[in-house]
């Protein structure tokens, strides 16, 4: 089993690659979450609140925008890092070697370009379709019953995308052409491939609510104990809530990219064997 063999070496060189620009950003989510909402809820109680708000957000401005600014750029470096991470982790592990920080970092630091292509040429690949599967979306949960197809849907088209992703990572072939790739591996096993997506978008979806359950304890328990709600709690709780949907948010995803790298390579495996029977059958043929 891949954590029992690999686990520790995996979750230690996570830390160590994404740890600092998580810390960062959890920094800057307490940082805003101090002092914008707590500026905007201290204001909600005043009979003249909207005059309050407009006053603070004018005078904050250029706060505002600096943070915004600082907050999207890091946000971008840890998603390319963690979405990254297993699928170099795994190149590395699949040429026989044991993964080190310094190695996984200089080999997402060298796709860091194909990384940006895959995502700007997906706009205009994954995204009208999504928009499509969308819509056809609405329609089956509008009809009760096509709920489960509309979910088998997302899977699916998920799926798809995860495996594209890491054909395109761990080779040198071109977009089109992973697509591709992606796209044959979902089908050679389906109900497998797209049953493993749809697991991990359920434990996804009960993370989060989770999350949000244990984050309205808190608030529930402080309401318990002061006897009152006022703004400054209020605000501690969505800065809690937003703390713990990021750390659980960014480390699933780390998980969930990891699990279809099993499927990728798996993949791989299987093509590898039939080529290597379909070499020693033509062999035989030639000998006869």
């Amino acid at each position: 089993m891949f954590i029992k063999a690999h686990g520790k070496n995996y979750f230690g060189n996570y830390l160590t690659i994404n740890g600092g620009p998580l810390l960062l950003l959890l920094i800057l989510i307490f940082i805003i979450g101090r002092y914008f909402f707590g500026g905007i809820l201290s204001g909600l109680g005043s009979p003249q609140s909207q005059i309050i708000i407009a006053n603070y957000f004018e005078n904050n401005t250029g706060y505002f925008i600096g943070v915004g600014v600082v907050f999207a750029l890091i946000a971008l470096l840890l998603s390319i890092l963690n979405i990254s991470y297993p699928i170099i982790y795994l190149d590395i592990l699949s040429q026989g070697k044991q993964p080190t920080a310094s190695a996984i970092f200089k080999g997402i630091k060298a796709r860091i370009g194909r990384f940006i292509v895959f995502v700007l040429a997906s706009l205009i690949t994954f995204l009208p379709i999504a928009a499509l599967l969308g819509g056809v979306s609405i329609l089956l949960i509008i009809i009760i019953i096509g709920i489960p197809v509309a979910f088998i849907l997302w899977a699916a088209f998920s799926c798809w995308g995860f495996l594209s992703l890491f054909d395109n990572l761990t080779t040198n072939r071109n977009f089109f052409t992973a697509l591709g790739n992606g796209y044959h591996m979902l089908f050679k096993n389906f109900w497998a491939h797209m049953g493993t997506t749809a697991i991990f978008l359920l434990i996804s979806f009960a993370l989060q609510m989770a999350t949000s359950l244990i984050s309205s304890l808190i608030n529930a328990l402080v309401f318990f104990v002061t006897g009152e709600n006022s703004a400054e709690d209020a605000t501690i709780f969505l800065i809690i809530m937003f703390l713990l949907s990021t750390i659980v948010s960014y480390f699933f995803s780390s998980i969930n990219m990891l699990a279809h790298g099993m499927i990728y390579y798996s993949c791989k495996e299987d093509e590898e064997k039939k080529t290597m029977h379909s070499e020693i059958d033509l062999i035989g043929t030639d000998s006869e």
